[in-house]
């Protein structure tokens, strides 16, 4: 399932295009024959018949198993077709509908309902991790599903009312670890650009926005003991801003009431709101990251 028949790309921020690969089901005899009849010229890769490449002597242990009607292409093509499934289906729609234990919540996390599989929880971690590459998680066992930080995402449990994970972004990964690892690296916003930030949302600067503007992580604007203090502060400071300077410009319209909620009690909160200018759209990739189903690069 490692090359499926059809994919979705995008560069960056850009678009959705779908790459087909409709040769696939075909069968190297059958291209062959076809070319043959039609006369269409074709060239033959010499390292196809050479066994110093794994692929060559997997091919020939696939013949003979097809010759004695072990093992045939077919059947391994089927099931190839079913693992490579994209994830979207986990997500629930409808609150009332019990098979799905897999919702976003929030604009920054995903949550995991009861228990969740080895297959949700590592595809959750990926999506909130910020990662480039999904790596399979391997198996994790109850007792593994606690508190804490695992490969660039946070795990929040929740025992109160249901048994439930909230997974999000770590801190540290933007903002600069203690072992001096610095963390993102502000981004010149232009009015009007697009931008992917951390792999997780796509960022349209306002039209009306003024030149010399950066994207940059929120928390990186805050008070580093204000930035971690909570686990609400946490969320908030990995996502996206626009800042003048060391000031806060805007915010993401869909994340201003978290903000607002995360920083109260804070002394200095509405003198870090107030220069508030406007407000960007920033769409969450979670979901798009969970299914597995699209790569940007």
């Amino acid at each position: 399932a490692g090359m499926p028949a059809g994919r979705k790309i995008a560069a960056g921020p850009g678009e959705l295009i779908t790459l087909h690969r409709p040769m696939l089901s075909v069968r190297r005899a059958a291209a062959r024959a076809y070319a043959a009849a039609e006369v269409v010229p074709f060239i033959d890769d010499p390292s196809n018949e050479d066994e110093k490449y794994e692929r060559v002597r997997v091919r020939a242990l696939l013949a003979a198993l097809e010759q004695q009607d072990l093992l045939t292409v077919d059947a391994i093509s089927r099931s190839s077709r079913k693992l490579e499934q994209p994830l979207l289906h986990y997500f629930r729609a409808d609150r009332n509908q019990p098979w799905s234990n897999v919702r976003l919540d929030g604009l920054d996390a995903i949550r995991l309902e009861w228990h969740p599989t080895d297959t949700a929880f590592g595809q959750a971690v990926f999506a909130c991790g910020g990662a480039s590459i999904q790596r399979d998680f391997g198996t994790v066992d109850d007792s593994a599903l606690v508190e804490g930080t695992i490969r660039g995402a946070v795990v929040e449990v929740r025992h109160d009312p249901f048994y439930d994970h909230i997974i999000f972004r770590e801190p540290a990964a933007l903002l600069g670890r203690a072992d001096g690892t610095p963390g993102f690296t502000p981004v010149p916003a232009a009015p009007g650009s697009k931008h992917l930030y951390d792999r997780r949302f796509i960022v349209t600067v306002p039209e009306q926005a003024p030149e010399g503007l950066e994207l940059r992580p929120l928390g990186q604007l805050l008070p580093k003991d204000i930035a971690t203090s909570t686990l609400a502060r946490q969320r908030i400071s990995t996502l996206p801003c626009l800042a003048s300077g060391e000031t806060l410009y805007a915010l993401p319209k869909q994340a201003v009431d978290a903000v607002t909620q995360a920083l109260t009690g804070w002394k200095l909160c509405d003198a870090f709101l107030s220069p508030i200018k406007c407000m960007f759209e920033a769409k969450s990739l979670l979901a798009e990251r969970f299914a597995g189903d699209v790569i940007r690069y």
